[in-house]
Order: C-alpha cells, then sequence, then structure tokens
C-alpha cells in the first residue's frame, strides 16, 4: 500500500469509526456488540476502505482492481466493533458504477418484475440503470456536484438551514427551509426550485443567462451577475445568500449531463422514455423535490408524472436490505453481474445530447411538450 492509499484508507475508516461510536452513544449501545457492518459505496471508496489499488479507475479501460469484494473481519481495516465482525462490501459494476446503485436497484426493486424501469441517482456522477427481472443496462454520467450542494458559494445538503422550496409570487420571494430556521444555503431541491422561478418569471433566459436589467435583487459581482435569493438580516449567518449566473450555468451542465446520459441509454437499447413503466429518482434533495419542476427544467423528461417517484437515498435502503438479510446480500451480487455498463467517453451519441440539453428545458422543444414558459 502506497502512502497516500494508507492515509486515504485511514481517514475512510477513521470516519467510519467516528460514525459508528456516535450512533452507538446515541442509542446506548455498546459497539463491541455490532457484529456486521455492511457498506455501499461508488468503486472508489470501496477501495479506499480495502486498501486497494485505485489508479485503474481513472484510467482507460478503465478497469478497476476489484468488483466483487470478499468477506473479511472488519477488525482487518481497523473498524473498531466487535473483533469477530464480518464486513461485507456491497459489489461494484464498473469504474463509475459503484455499489450504492447496485444497494439502490435492490431497494426499489428494479430486478423484481418484467417492467421495464429505471433508478436515476443524482449525484456528483449521474448514476442511471434501466432494465426489468431479465437485464440491466447502466452507465454514468459526470454532473458535477451541484445538486447535492457543492461547488456554489452557497450550496449545501439537505439539512438544517437549506432552503429547500422557493417561489417568486408577484415578485414577493417565498421560501422553505429544512426544519423551519433561518436559511444558510440551498439544498438540490431549492436549487431546482430557483432555477425554475427565474426561468418562469423571465429573470433569466433559457439559455441560464440574466435577460432582466431593472431588477433590485440582481447585482453584479466580480462581472458575474448574482440573484439575491434572501438578504442578510434574514439569514442565520449575516451574510446574503446568492446565486451566480455562473453556478446557473454549472447547474444547466449539470442537469444537461443527466438528461442526455438518460437518452442515449434508452436509445442504446432502442426504446422510448414512454416505455419505461416507472423511473425512480434517488438523491440528496430531501424529501421537498417537485418533480415537475425537475421535468420543466429538463432534469427528468417529460412524461407522466404519476411514473416518476422519488425515493430518498436509495443505497442506504438497499445496504440496510442487505444487513438484515444474507439472501438480499447474495442479490447484491446477482445484480452486479447482471448489469450491463456503458461507458458514455466511448460512446459518441452521448456528447451530441448533452450540447442538446444545455438549454432549459431542452434545444428540442418536442421532447417537452408539456413545459412552456411563454
Amino acid at each position: 500500500m502506497t502512502l497516500s492509499l494508507y492515509r486515504t484508507n485511514h481517514a475512510v475508516v477513521a470516519n467510519i469509526n467516528n460514525l459508528t461510536q456516535t450512533l452507538a452513544t446515541e442509542r446506548g449501545i455498546d459497539t463491541k456488540d455490532i457484529n456486521c457492518i455492511i457498506t455501499a459505496g461508488n468503486t472508489t471508496m470501496s477501495h479506499f476502505l480495502l486498501g486497494l489499488m485505485p489508479c485503474s479507475i481513472r484510467l482507460e479501460p478503465y478497469v478497476p482492481t476489484a468488483t466483487i469484494y470478499p468477506q473479511i473481519l472488519a477488525q482487518e481495516v481497523g473498524i473498531n466493533i466487535n473483533p469477530k465482525a464480518i464486513l461485507q462490501v456491497i459489489p461494484s459494476v464498473a469504474s463509475y458504477m459503484g455499489g450504492d446503485i447496485v444497494a439502490g436497484i435492490l431497494a426499489c426493486g428494479l430486478t423484481d418484475r418484467s417492467e421495464v424501469r429505471c433508478l436515476i441517482d443524482v449525484g456528483t456522477n449521474g448514476e442511471i440503470a434501466i432494465g426489468n427481472n431479465e437485464w440491466i443496462v447502466c452507465c454514468s454520467a459526470s454532473a458535477g456536484p451541484a445538486f447535492e450542494g457543492g461547488g456554489l458559494e452557497y450550496g449545501m445538503r439537505a439539512a438544517k438551514g437549506a432552503i429547500k422550496q422557493f417561489k417568486i409570487d408577484d415578485n414577493r420571494i417565498v421560501y422553505k427551509t429544512i426544519g423551519n430556521s433561518k436559511p444558510r444555503g440551498i439544498c438540490g431541491s431549492g436549487l431546482i426550485d430557483i432555477i425554475y422561478e427565474l426561468t418562469r418569471n423571465k429573470i433569466i433566459g433559457q439559455d441560464g443567462k440574466f435577460h432582466q436589467t431593472d431588477n433590485d435583487r440582481i447585482i453584479s459581482a466580480d462581472d458575474d451577475p448574482a440573484f439575491i435569493i434572501a438578504h442578510p438580516e434574514e439569514t442565520q449567518t449575516g451574510q446574503g445568500i446568492k446565486i451566480y449566473q455562473s453556478e446557473i450555468g454549472n447547474l444547466i451542465k449539470s442537469k444537461g449531463a443527466v438528461f442526455a446520459a438518460f437518452k442515449s441509454l434508452l436509445d442504446y437499447v432502442g426504446i422510448t422514455f414512454t416505455e419505461v413503466d416507472t423511473i425512480y429518482v434517488a438523491g440528496g434533495f430531501g424529501s421537498s423535490l417537485d418533480i415537475a419542476k425537475a421535468i420543466a427544467i429538463g432534469l427528468l423528461p417529460d412524461i407522466n408524472i404519476n411514473k416518476i417517484q422519488f425515493i430518498g437515498n436509495s443505497s442506504v435502503m438497499g445496504a440496510r436490505m442487505a444487513l438484515v438479510s444474507a439472501q438480499a446480500f447474495e442479490k447484491t451480487i446477482d445484480i452486479a453481474k447482471k448489469m450491463t455498463n456503458i461507458e458514455l467517453s466511448n460512446y459518441l451519441p452521448f456528447m451530441n445530447e448533452f450540447i442538446a440539453a444545455l438549454f432549459i428545458p431542452h434545444t428540442n422543444t418536442e421532447l417537452f411538450p408539456s413545459v412552456h414558459f411563454g
């Protein structure tokens, strides 16, 4: 193990130990009574945890050191629970399709029925899996951390103080935060609402650029215009919360990457959006994701809204299932083996789809017949 890998491995294990100790203390449990731990992480994090060399993950042909991981004692990697406790890592599929997605597929039952269904996990990588009880194809698109609250000055995860809902009503700003406290940032569901409302009110154009010049909430900051979401006196920190034009552009790229990956994958298997029975949306949005607005900005396809279900953190759900059922864990191995990964960097139609999606909702309006911004 190289020094840098050792340090990363040590940091991952230390974090697991801290979290485990915190949870055990809260519940009045002795960590020595914990006899099993299941992890459902992306391929890179699974490698870091187990001390496997991750270098080949980012290099063509993008083949990880391992995808199926052996059952070991947790103490072998330094996890401080029962000395005889086992550690099981949910298997990966490819460099950018990890155990978190496999766990998500287990959680939503994608392989349990004959209908074609889809799981979309919106995160730093937008992972998508489509299939049924006979086949699964999957891909991963680099969406960036925007919808997880990263890469934005005032972005944050779905935690207390995050703006989760946003509306402009007769030029009046109305927002709700998680925990009903003063705002301190914006989480993913709030960002979707903001993009939608700014477009609906023609504050930004469908190209993502500010079109209004007389709006007193639009300020110029270092040649990057920004819209004031909350004034300083409204916030926890005493600093105003803003969204910059450049950040809006990054959000459009993020939603464009997810949509383009979804459409590319469907085209690859020769089906259309309307032929998908159910779309499960997972990610760190919190419980306030407005699916209709996610469709309107072009993140999700314009289909019957009843076909789209937000399921929250599907990776944790799947990990719980695998923890309490040996049969469920064995099923994750079967799922991983069944999945066919499409590497979008080698799939030429994806780039054309991505460029076409860099608009709100899309350059091809026929894909979004119900979306009208006027």
